[in-house]
């Protein structure tokens, strides 16, 4: 009985550890039972179950400092609720966590949403180009409906980043769709990954949370093959839909985007904002200049092939007359007359209905080339060079005068055939 006496007096000492189990001595026996009531040691904080009927009844609070009451010359602990829980494991693992690495109480009760602000107004600075920064808030569009954006970032586990992927969407706001619920592509689900792996980064770097739950695993297999089966699906412009834009230029606004598109290379994203200081019609037969996304797209100078050329310096003589800097302008755009991918992919769309030519999108152009270059016979060094593809084959350099007369040669040989 003494020896039992003794167990039990060693047990209940450990009461006062964290998240310790609690034991009973019955009929000499020892019995374990899990979490039934206990005391925590002084400064370490405690949990609190709440009155009534409550999803998150567990209440984790901690001694923040202590104030001193100038009336009545005592001093009083400044307690904070650190969150509310689902069970009582969940509370105690909080609390563990904050125990072992405590971090500022106000950035405990920073939300998903709040951490993206933050931190997108710090990354994004370091960007270059449009097209980076539009990546980021449109995967964050995707899930500014879902739940998790109003979490506390501490409560967020690897399985919670996963249900906001498989349930990320947003409602489209022009176009013929407008209004409906688009879902998150392949594509875009690895994008919302990314996203919260470096927003994650940057919360751990800074001790917001301990870890950083969304590199803790790995994107579905399933993504992954559904993105490279989309990226096999692309659709080229057919010979006969080309053929269709070069018998509408004169009837249906911005046909000539899509042909210039086709015919040099150019992702959406940088063939709407080339700038015309960025041209160079005198430079062997003539040159544009731009690019983004890789190193070995940015700053890449393309042929402009000599069938689009009358139309490329159309749209010069008319930015000239608009006082605008850029090369392609909506002078009927209600929101001015400076080309966003936004509205390239709504002049795009209306150009495809009104001319019937299918189920294509705005990336299409430039796989338009891809396809027609590679019939043509042009070397793929020369096409992953035109395109701005970061190929592994191609060493950083910089390009002299036969480069580009190599490059040229290359653009003259393109032509659209089956």
């Amino acid at each position: 009985m003494r020896h039992v006496k003794n167990v039990r007096n060693q047990i209940n000492s450990k009461a006062d550890c964290i998240g310790y189990r609690k034991f009973f001595v019955r009929n000499n026996f020892i019995k374990e039972v899990t979490y039934m009531s206990y005391r925590r040691k002084n400064g370490t904080g405690g949990i609190t179950k709440m009155p009534g009927k409550r999803t998150n009844p567990y209440r984790v609070r901690i001694t923040k400092g202590w104030l001193l009451d100038m009336v009545e010359g005592k001093s009083k602990q400044q307690i904070v609720t650190l969150g509310y829980y689902h069970t009582r494991v969940e509370a105690e693992r909080a609390l563990n966590d904050f125990i072992n690495n405590p971090y500022e109480i106000d950035k405990g009760k920073m939300t998903v949403e709040m951490l993206y602000h933050e931190w997108f107004e710090k990354y994004s600075a370091k960007l270059n180009g449009v097209s980076s920064i539009r990546t980021i808030t449109s995967a964050y569009k995707y899930i500014s409906n879902t739940v998790i954006v109003k979490m506390n970032i501490r409560d967020v586990k690897s399985y919670h980043i996963k249900d906001c992927m498989d349930a990320a969407y947003v409602i489209v706001e022009c176009g013929k769709e407008k209004g409906k619920k688009r879902e998150a592509s392949a594509e875009t689900k690895a994008r919302i990954k990314s996203m919260f792996n470096l927003m994650f980064d940057y919360a751990f770097e800074r001790e917001y949370v301990s870890k950083n739950v969304a590199r803790s695993f790995k994107i579905d297999k399933k993504i992954v093959e559904q993105r490279q089966l989309d990226k096999r699906l692309n659709n080229p412009f057919s010979v006969e839909e080309i053929q269709t834009l070069w018998n509408n230029l004169d009837k249906v606004p911005f046909a000539d985007m899509l042909l210039i598109g086709i015919y040099m290379g150019w992702r959406p994203q940088e063939l709407a904002i080339i700038k015309l200081e960025d041209m160079d019609f005198d430079f062997l037969g003539g040159f544009i200049e731009g690019g983004m996304k890789t190193n070995a797209g940015k700053g890449r100078k393309v042929p402009i092939h000599d069938k689009i050329l009358p139309l490329v310096k159309k749209r010069y003589e008319e930015a000239l007359e608009l006082g605008s800097e850029y090369l392609f302008n909506d002078k009927y755009g209600q929101q001015g007359i400076n080309m966003t991918y936004d509205k390239y992919r709504h002049r795009f769309e209306k150009v495809i209905k009104e001319l019937k030519l299918g189920d294509h999108h705005p990336h299409e152009t430039r796989h338009s080339f891809c396809t027609y270059a590679k019939r043509s016979g042009i070397d793929d060094t020369m096409i992953n060079r035109i395109m701005g593809h970061a190929a592994r084959n191609i060493e950083a350099r910089v390009y002299d005068l036969r480069d580009y007369k190599d490059l040229r040669n290359a653009v003259d040989e393109f032509e659209v055939i089956e």
